[in-house]
């Protein structure tokens, strides 16, 4: 689940640091661009969530020293790595220099991202000019293959499981679809309060102040209505921005962390099921995320407030998003 809020209009690229990319939101770009006239109109007026958070990126030309000629045809080297004596390259075949490469990083799983991979795969298959970089991994992942094949467009193609620093190639796309990387890591309870950490970034984007960010717990029911929404503090953690998960040494994601105690009595939530994400703020981006206990972190026993029973789910079928049912005692 995303979602994009109205934003100023602005036409000039935003820099990130020099390890990252530059970008405008798809909102700043108009679709008197020629080159990109065909694509903009089809990330503006398609419906899917997805689309609402494009980048375009200030793409960069490829370094010749970032490529290696295999069988008569040039690859750009992503990464490098070895053992045993061995060196393994990571890397894609080269695309044409007129082509319009689009990138997306996200775990491969859910309706709405399948929905959105498919229309760009149709798309893909109507303009040849058209190229889809994946990286990640997930359950969708041999469902894609196997739908760009039957489209033909299986050469236009490329996904890549993992890259410790995915922004090399980012930087020599045109669009970049982006999907926040969250998830919990806390929930406990005192007394009328249940205390929720975690963290949520954009990738490439960096926090290294406690203002880079604004992020609010968003409470949703089954039909994933809106029904309210707490504000989270930015707490500091120094080791998301080392490990190479995540920062790598190469993005500072200092202030990614968020902690808050909830206060259920306030919140006066009836009855009911509420599903939990997170929403980020940041450089007037907003995407929204669900709560994820993607390491099965110990989720608390139901606690009581007054007449009501409060119970953290775990939706394992939800690729583990953390929901909470309230009941009545007398239920």
């Amino acid at each position: 689940m995303q979602m994009m809020i109205s934003r100023k209009n602005k036409s000039e690229f935003k820099k990130n640091n020099n390890n990252s990319y530059s970008y405008k939101h798809i909102s700043e770009c108009g679709s008197d661009q020629n080159r990109y006239k065909d694509i903009i109109t089809f990330f503006k007026s398609e419906t899917n969530q997805y689309f609402l958070n494009v980048l375009q990126i200030a793409k960069q030309s490829i370094r010749n020293k970032d490529l290696i000629e295999v069988s008569g045809e040039d690859y750009l080297v992503l990464e490098q790595m070895g053992s045993n004596g061995n060196i393994d390259l990571v890397g894609a075949k080269v695309p044409a220099k007129s082509a319009i490469n689009i990138a997306l990083m996200a775990y491969l799983f859910g309706p709405e991202l399948k929905d959105a991979i498919y229309k760009i795969i149709l798309e893909m298959k109507r303009d040849k000019n058209l190229n889809l970089f994946i990286i990640g991994k997930g359950p969708l992942k041999n469902e894609i293959e196997v739908f760009a094949k039957a489209n033909k467009v299986n050469k236009q193609l490329f996904i890549i499981e993992r890259l410790h620093n995915p922004y090399k190639l980012i930087n020599y796309m045109d669009f970049l679809i982006v999907e926040p990387s969250s998830r919990m890591n806390t929930i406990t309870w005192k007394v009328l309060s249940s205390y929720i950490s975690g963290y949520i970034y954009i990738p490439g984007i960096e926090q290294s102040e406690i203002s880079s960010s604004r992020k609010n717990m968003i409470f949703r029911n089954r039909n994933g209505d809106f029904v309210t929404e707490v504000e989270l503090n930015n707490k500091f953690i120094g080791w998301l921005s080392k490990h190479k998960d995540h920062g790598n040494n190469i993005m500072n994601y200092d202030y990614a962390w968020f902690g808050k105690w909830v206060n259920f009595q306030e919140l006066a939530l009836p009855k009911g099921e509420y599903f939990l994400s997170v929403l980020i703020n940041q450089n007037n981006i907003y995407l929204e995320t669900p709560l994820i206990n993607s390491i099965n972190c110990e989720v608390p026993d139901a606690h009581y407030i007054d007449a009501q029973e409060f119970l953290f789910v775990h939706n394992q079928h939800l690729n583990n998003q953390i929901s909470i049912v309230i009941n009545n005692k007398t239920d």
